[in-house]
């Protein structure tokens, strides 16, 4: 299951204030068998670090705390979602945050939609009706969107992940094809590690292509040292070898004992 933070924003006391909790309470209960809720506590860097959500789902806009977790997510590479329930209407005089343009807005309403559309004309947007305030949805319903939504969210975030890898490596200059792949793998598988979610499939692709594709292995360990991965890749090697099907005769560089890898 995904591990997923929901974060209600502090809207003072307000209307929207209270559709912000009682809508967080019933999504709890409704998500509880869905996905795997993580409870953050303050979202320091630290605790984030630790809890390692898959993405955090924001409910409202207001005050610092919300904009330091959005911060704190984006130096943390944890994608999030967005429902602002009304907050950014021109009315409410909150200021206009910045996403990122893989960040998923979600409104409650047709005219917040409107409002959103052009306001983050970058963001995907999505409408999902609020069963806090109206009879035509429940929360088991709203809970069955959102948790689409929160997949969509990450394909797009990994997606986003990919293509910043390949730009990086793109810049090596590398022409050997065999190497790039490796590399962008190894890097991927990283960014999995740092994530605390390395996947069987990650591992298994890598494994296969290091064994079918022929490439210079001096030029490999020369790549792997420029970008600082030499130690990294040496331990992934024997991580490899115990999870997947790679072999010592396939090792580029002589491999290291495993101090660092874990399967999620």
């Amino acid at each position: 299951m995904d591990k997923i933070v929901l974060h209600l924003a502090s809207l003072g006391e307000t209307q929207e204030s209270t559709i912000a909790q009682t809508l967080v309470e019933g999504l709890r209960d409704a998500l509880r068998d869905r996905v795997t809720l993580v409870d953050a506590g303050s979202t320091t860097i630290a605790q984030l670090r630790r809890q390692h959500p898959d993405l955090i789902h924001i409910i409202g806009l207001g005050g610092l705390a919300t904009r330091q977790l959005m911060a704190r997510a984006g130096k943390l590479r944890i994608p999030y979602v967005v429902t602002p329930l009304s907050t950014l209407q021109p009315w409410t005089h909150v200021r206009h945050p910045h996403f990122p343009p893989t960040t998923i807005l979600v409104a409650s309403s047709h005219i917040e939609h409107e409002q959103l559309a052009k306001l983050y004309p970058q963001n995907p947007l999505r409408h999902i009706a609020n069963p806090v305030v109206t009879a035509d949805t429940s929360f088991d319903e709203y809970a069955r969107h959102m948790q689409e939504v929160y997949t969509e969210a990450l394909r797009i975030h990994d997606a986003a992940v990919c293509d910043d890898i390949a730009r990086h490596i793109s810049k090596l200059g590398e022409e050997d094809v065999a190497i790039s792949d490796i590399l962008q793998q190894v890097l991927y598988i990283r960014y999995q590690h740092h994530r605390r979610h390395i996947t069987q499939s990650s591992l298994d692709r890598l494994a296969t292509t290091m064994i079918t594709t022929n490439y210079d292995e001096a030029l490999m360990a020369d790549r792997l040292n420029e970008l600082q991965l030499t130690t990294f890749f040496a331990q992934l090697e024997t991580f490899l070898a115990e999870h997947s099907t790679l072999t010592e005769g396939f090792m580029p560089i002589p491999s290291q004992p495993n101090k660092t890898f874990t399967l999620s």
